[in-house]
């Protein structure tokens, strides 16, 4: 089950896998495992516990722009980073574990946008040195912005997410829709 959620990230032709190419379908599915892939335009890696669904996926990209589609995958424990360039993340139909799931997104020079769902019980943190902040309906601009917002029902919420995310130079913007 972890094998096909993990591969769905991205399409089966735009993978290169980087680990062993034997058929991830027989491994047992009471062991931990680890996948890096890379893909076209950005890395890529996800490592996943016993019951397939808690883990840890990184991604990661040093030039250029980076969208990434979370549908069908675990929103626990995501780090995504840039170096250069713009990012998009989509977290319609990604998976929220129970309890607190954490986000952590990094960048140096390039805007970054968060698109989340509206039903969603969300905790932000987000600081850029130069640049906007936009954060679920709450604007700041000008430099070194620092902000913290949450949704009403965060806090006794049993499925809630807490994205931190931190850029030198860029806009940030966490949309819910």
């Amino acid at each position: 089950a972890t094998s096909s959620a993990t591969a769905s990230k991205v399409s089966s032709d735009e993978l290169l896998s980087s680990s062993n190419s034997t058929d991830r379908s027989q491994q047992s599915s009471t062991s931990s495992h680890n996948n890096n892939y890379q893909h076209k335009s950005y890395s890529y890696s996800y490592s996943s516990s016993a019951n397939g669904h808690t883990g840890r996926g990184k991604y990661s990209k040093v030039l250029g722009d980076m969208t990434i589609d979370l549908n069908g995958q675990s929103l626990q424990n995501n780090q995504i980073s840039t170096a250069l360039g713009d990012l998009e993340i989509r977290l319609h139909g990604g998976i929220l574990e129970s309890g607190l799931n954490r986000m952590i997104i990094s960048g140096f020079l390039g805007d970054i946008r968060v698109y989340v769902p509206i039903d969603f019980d969300i905790s932000v943190q987000a600081s850029n040195f130069i640049g906007d902040l936009e954060l679920i309906g709450r604007k700041t601009d000008g430099l070194a912005n620092s902000a913290c917002i949450q949704t009403p029902d965060y806090p006794n919420s049993s499925k809630r997410l807490h994205i931190a995310i931190n850029t030198f130079l860029g806009d940030i913007r966490v949309i819910q829709l």
